[in-house]
């Protein structure tokens, strides 16, 4: 069972945002393997389809889930839908990913953890609709990787949380918060692995910076990426 050393759900009420530190992230023995086991599914994502070269730096594969009555079930496969106001490069468009593979969209790591995160949700909502993106950001001494390249914005759902599974050779990738009127709330890197930003999508802004290696060698950056809409 996952459970935390602080309370996001306090977090989220306060200040709209948490940011919690994978070493505050109680794991249970089961929990290396799976995660182990999920971590390689970044070793296995197609490029981005929606970047032209030669900017091919983000690689994804995306999913949905729903969430009713304590059950989180995967949904078919479809369209991930932003508004042109919230995404102003791609949005406006229905983009269509390539599917997060059934093996895992199954995994026990996974699946525990966003049961983790919706229970840290209000709980006034009924049910909840999800959408999870698999993404790797590389960064070449050619290209550099933009985790954002929308700029600061909002993803447009309820709640958002971002989880780094890895960060190697990366100089740069350092995560925002802002308020409405632009105020800085919040700025860091997610360094270690299961390093998680929780934000009210409705009340806050965010952004990454972009990467670039530290040496002649690549950089990548893997992150869960998951929304939060209710009904």
């Amino acid at each position: 069972m996952i459970s935390a050393r602080q309370s996001i759900t306090t977090d989220l009420a306060e200040r709209g945002y948490c940011l919690l530190r994978g070493r505050d992230l109680r794991l249970g023995p089961e929990h290396p393997a799976t995660l182990s086991a999920l971590a390689e599914a970044w070793n296995d994502l197609p490029a981005d389809p929606y970047l032209a070269e030669p900017h091919r730096y983000r690689f994804r594969r995306h999913a949905r889930y729903r969430f009713e009555g304590g059950e989180l079930t995967r949904q078919p496969d479809g369209p991930y839908y932003q508004s042109k106001k919230d995404n102003k490069l791609f949005g406006g468009t229905e983009r269509i990913f390539a599917p997060v593979t059934p093996e895992v969209g199954a995994n026990p790591f996974l699946r525990e953890l966003l049961l983790f995160n919706i229970a840290q949700l209000p709980a006034s909502a009924t049910g909840w609709d999800v959408n999870i993106h698999v993404v790797r950001i590389v960064g070449s001494r050619d290209v550099v990787g933009e985790p954002v390249p929308e700029g600061v914005h909002r993803d447009g759902f309820a709640y958002v949380s971002m989880h780094l599974m890895k960060r190697e050779n990366v100089v740069g990738g350092e995560t925002e918060v802002r308020g409405e009127d632009g105020t800085h709330l919040l700025k860091g890197v997610l360094e270690h692995p299961l390093d998680s930003l929780y934000l009210d999508d409705r009340a806050l802004l965010h952004y990454t910076s972009p990467i670039s290696p530290a040496d002649t060698e690549p950089a990548h950056r893997d992150m869960l990426l998951v929304s939060y809409d209710q009904n």
